[in-house]
């Protein structure tokens, strides 16, 4: 394979690249959950621009769409899909050497772009492409329309010059990232289009250097907790329990406690520890000075290294739980009433991490080298990604691509110069 030449042809494409990513950031992708209509129409997009590279002898496009209807918890049975929810593949046959699958994994929903009046950058119209210098911007540019973008391009390069790679490749665009994975990822991965051993190249995260190859994510809780004492006049405390006063105990304690006793340090991270943070208070009850209220709510961020097992600080969680409904029952003759403290966990990602010595994350560096000439660092981070998604299924995954990080930010922007240059790295990486 020459690279040099595969390069020029990559770089070729560019304003095809922009045009196609001008098609796209028009057409909203948003979640029905979020007043959207989903992602459909853009797929449909996808799929009208991935036909005119004439993949049919070459590879194979299928799609395995989330029906109307699915339910992913039947805990949850409120929580359904109201609409279809699509995913689209791409497979290429390797030599045969392998039969692992080497993957690019992209989402094609967005979030919302927030008030139109603040960008700036796109005479307001965040679904409109605006080009200044070698900056694009639009909801979606990044996150994660670059990548889906290089992803295809990438595709195409490999087409035009019939690489036939070490290992089997493939191109998996889905729904409902944004919220989850619960209609796209979660959805497929019990489908049999993956197998054991396959690994996963997921342009989900990025730098401006391009030397930072996620593959470790900490454990993520989103966890709200509802205190319920008993509403009382303020000049009658004793005939009541204080909820606000419960509330701020427990918050106080669960802190100090996890910050205590999960201390350890991984320098892979920033931070390098785990995180208990208090984020929201939310007053269910009056608002006025001279209630005690009944009810009070509490919104909690939690950040678990890998090495660390969520159930352990549950565990801790429910110990402060009664000991604080222990100190706030009310043993007054005659007003005698125990409070109550219950949780509920929104959101929970898990994932171990990929060894650095894997597959993926030493193809994807030389790949990274050759393009860019950065030399490549691997690091975890504290946020969630694609790459956690995957490894929680028990397969490696390398999140990487050179980008801004101004993801889900008023005046989205991305490089176009890394907008190819991305491209050309994947071509190099599903080829070895």
């Amino acid at each position: 394979m020459e690279a040099k030449k595969i390069f020029e042809t990559i770089s070729g494409y560019e304003s095809e690249m922009v045009d196609a990513l001008r098609n796209a950031i028009a057409i909203p992708a948003i979640s029905p959950e979020r007043g959207g209509k989903g992602e459909v129409k853009k797929m449909e997009y996808l799929e009208e621009l991935i036909k005119g590279f004439d993949l049919s002898d070459y590879a194979k496009v299928t799609r395995c769409d989330t029906p109307v209807g699915y339910t992913p918890n039947p805990e949850r049975p409120e929580r359904k899909s109201t609409i279809v929810r699509p995913n689209l593949f791409i497979k290429i046959n390797g030599e045969g050497t392998h039969k692992e699958t080497k993957w690019g994994l992209a989402h094609v929903d967005i979030v919302e772009p927030g008030n139109p009046e603040k960008w700036d950058s796109t005479d307001f119209d965040p679904y409109k492409l605006t080009i200044k210098g070698r900056d694009m911007y639009g909801r979606g540019v990044e996150d994660n329309g670059q990548s889906l973008m290089g992803l295809l391009f990438a595709v195409k390069a490999m087409k035009e010059y019939n690489i036939i790679p070490k290992y089997n490749v493939g191109i998996a665009l889905v729904s409902d990232e944004e919220l989850g994975n619960d209609f796209g990822f979660n959805y497929i991965i019990k489908q049999d289009i993956f197998k054991k051993g396959d690994m996963f190249l997921v342009p989900d995260f990025g730098e401006p250097t391009g030397a930072a190859i996620e593959i470790a994510e900490k454990t993520i809780v989103h966890m709200d907790a509802y205190f319920k004492g008993k509403q009382v006049h303020g000049a009658l405390p004793y005939k009541g329990v204080n909820s606000t006063d419960m509330a701020d105990d427990f918050s106080y304690l669960i802190r100090s406690r996890l910050y205590e006793k999960f201390n350890k340090k991984d320098k892979l991270f920033d931070p390098p520890i785990s995180t208990f943070e208090s984020t929201a208070v939310v007053n269910t009850a009056s608002q006025d000075n001279n209630v005690i209220p009944e009810e009070n709510i509490r919104k909690y961020d939690f950040r678990l290294l890998p090495e660390y097992k969520l159930e352990d600080a549950m565990e801790v969680i429910e110990d402060v739980k009664k000991e604080v409904i222990e100190k706030y029952t009310n043993q007054t003759p005659g007003y005698e009433f125990t409070p109550n403290i219950y949780f509920d966990k929104k959101l929970i990602e898990f994932s171990p991490s990929t060894q650095p010595d894997a597959v993926v994350v030493k193809d994807l560096s030389k790949a990274i080298n050759e393009v860019y000439g950065v030399e490549t660092k691997t690091i975890g981070i504290g946020s969630g990604t694609f790459g956690g998604a995957v490894r929680a299924y028990g397969m490696d995954a390398a999140v990487w691509s050179k980008i801004y990080e101004t993801a889900h930010e008023v005046n989205e922007r991305a490089n176009i110069d890394n907008l190819v240059n991305d491209a050309k790295v994947f071509t190099i990486f599903f080829s070895k």
